[in-house]
């Protein structure tokens, strides 16, 4: 396909369509990238019909979730369709860089606030500046985890976790979920759900917020 459309899509997304231009051809390529422009079109529409920033993060979270569910069902009789490996504490990928919209970390520290979950400040601060290569070269023992992992490695947040996490669900074997294999790590590709995420970080114009970052920097808007 064009470099000008490859340019357009999410990194995730390029490669889906170079792996159908090398397999089926560039006619097919452009096709699958007019249907996740279209797709993307639509889930932009949608959310704009909450006029509420709020109600919107929370509309993209929940079409997030009944995307992947879609997915995973409709996909479960392929032949080539691995089963999802991700279960409660396994927590590799909660050491990753997990990028976070301006209105997603605001409804995180509501929800903490309003749930009375303690967040480690000190910690966030030693995270923060802290780039996506960071995650996999130079971070920090502990400090790589997530402040919102449990005793039990369990998510206190779940149900307000960001869109990139709801993202990443992974169909091969966890023991290969640490951070020196993550190139080996097969991850659940749903196209629709790039197109629904997509929608939403363009209506944000978000910026490459990490979850650190974005918490410190609406920590005392929302009374933290």
């Amino acid at each position: 396909m064009k470099k000008d459309d490859m340019m357009m899509v999410p990194l995730t997304v390029a490669v889906w369509l170079q792996g159908i231009e090398k397999e089926r051809g560039l006619e097919a390529a452009d096709r699958a990238s007019l249907m996740f422009m279209k797709a993307t079109d639509h889930y932009k529409n949608e959310l704009l019909k909450n006029e509420d920033v709020h109600a919107r993060v929370l509309s993209a979270h929940n079409g997030a979730d009944q995307v992947m569910e879609h997915h995973i069902k409709t996909q479960s009789s392929s032949s080539t369709m691995r089963k999802v490996t991700c279960k409660r504490g396994c927590a590799e990928c909660c050491r990753m860089f997990v990028a976070v919209a301006p209105n997603e970390a605001k409804l995180i520290l509501r929800g903490a606030k309003s749930r009375g979950i303690k967040i480690d400040w000190e910690k966030l601060e030693r995270q923060s500046g802290k780039k996506e290569d960071d995650f996999y070269t130079s971070v920090m023992g502990d400090d790589n985890k997530c402040v919102f992992l449990d005793e039990k490695s369990s998510c206190k947040i779940y149900k307000m976790r960001p869109l990139s996490c709801r993202n990443h669900l992974v169909a091969s074997p966890k023991e290969l979920c640490v951070m020196n294999n993550n190139n080996k790590v097969k991850k659940l590709f749903s196209p629709e759900l790039e197109a629904l995420t997509f929608a939403y970080v363009r209506l944000e114009g978000l910026e490459n917020l990490s979850m650190a970052d974005g918490l410190l920097r609406y920590r005392k808007e929302e009374g933290l």
